[in-house]
């Protein structure tokens, strides 16, 4: 990897030349590709999407799909099994509403606001007991996982990758134990999918979220990843137009994963450009970049360390 010329693609750099930006954690700046792509999009193919029958229409709903595709590739996902949302606020938000489980609910203490506080509700307002997983040395603790999965968990939520600490929780085993006692796991990846490689089916989380504005795409667009068997069970999270089959005075017919929970004309050209930004991620060793980050912080560390106080 040659950083000065990755910088070269990302015109804030070109317009601000001594930035030296650190809060990708936060959000991260947009290679010209996706910028250029979504420009592109409103330019020569602006349209609403699954409900028109002319050419524009039909490009624009392709792009669309074509977008969902590249993501599902990207995770190692069906397409049928990506839902395209705002972010991951959106994403835990749309399972604590929509998700029908019995049993008690359990995060961690490190958990960010938005992964902790969907669920808190849920927990409330359906009568779910809730428990939190401790926190040591910066992850989330397998003692504690282990003393507190069991028969009566219904769900968990966790992150991949802490956003306080940027250390990687263990997972892997956690998923392992929740299955054991039959509870499922929604896990927060957005500070993972920028830095590392995700293949949701050797992970076996039930749910993964992440948003778009993380990994170099679009701010309002992110993506719930679920599996298909537990897509169909659930019910829609919002109503309206794009995610019916039929409307008629005494029933409705809403459509199959994903589209059922996509109501409304979506964030058409935001999609398209989180596919840009897949693709250019993509055209990168995500084992190179991982090992680049780490560097990155092992230099960090040492300079600090040098820093009295």
């Amino acid at each position: 990897m040659d950083p000065e010329e990755i910088r070269q693609d990302f015109p804030i750099f070109q317009e601000k030349e001594n930035l030296v930006y650190l809060d990708n954690a936060a959000t991260t700046q947009k290679p010209e590709q996706v910028i250029k792509t979504i420009e592109k999009f409103y330019s020569k193919n602006n349209s609403n999407i699954g409900r028109g029958l002319y050419d524009l229409a039909e490009e624009a709903t392709q792009a669309y799909r074509e977008s969902r595709k590249t993501v599902a590739d990207f995770i190692n996902a069906e397409s049928d099994e990506v839902v395209f949302v705002r972010n991951t606020t959106e994403a835990e938000n749309l399972l604590a509403s929509s998700l029908d489980f019995e049993g008690e609910i359990l995060i961690s203490r490190m958990a960010h606001h938005s992964e902790q506080l969907p669920w808190r509700r849920k927990a409330q307002e359906d009568g779910n007991s809730l428990d939190f997983l401790e926190t040591r040395e910066g992850k989330i603790s397998l003692e504690s996982a282990r003393e507190k999965i069991s028969e009566n968990t219904g769900i968990i939520a966790i992150s991949h990758i802490s956003n306080v600490f940027g250390a990687e929780n263990p997972v892997e085993e956690i998923i392992e134990l929740a299955h054991e006692k039959d509870a499922l796991v929604v896990l927060d990846a957005a500070q993972s999918v920028p830095h590392r490689p995700l293949d949701v089916k050797e992970l076996k989380a039930d749910f993964v979220a992440f948003s778009g504005h993380k990994i170099l795409g679009p701010s309002g667009t992110g993506v719930l990843y679920g599996k298909k068997h537990l897509l169909d069970k659930m019910a829609p999270y919002q109503v309206g137009g794009g995610m019916i089959k039929s409307v008629k005075k005494k029933s409705v017919k809403y459509e199959d994963p994903p589209e059922k929970f996509e109501a409304g004309t979506p964030n058409i050209a935001g999609a398209v450009g989180l596919g840009a930004a897949i693709d250019y991620l993509d055209s990168f060793d995500m084992e190179e970049v991982e090992e680049h980050d780490k560097a990155l912080s092992a230099k960090m560390i040492e300079g600090l360390e040098k820093i009295k106080g």
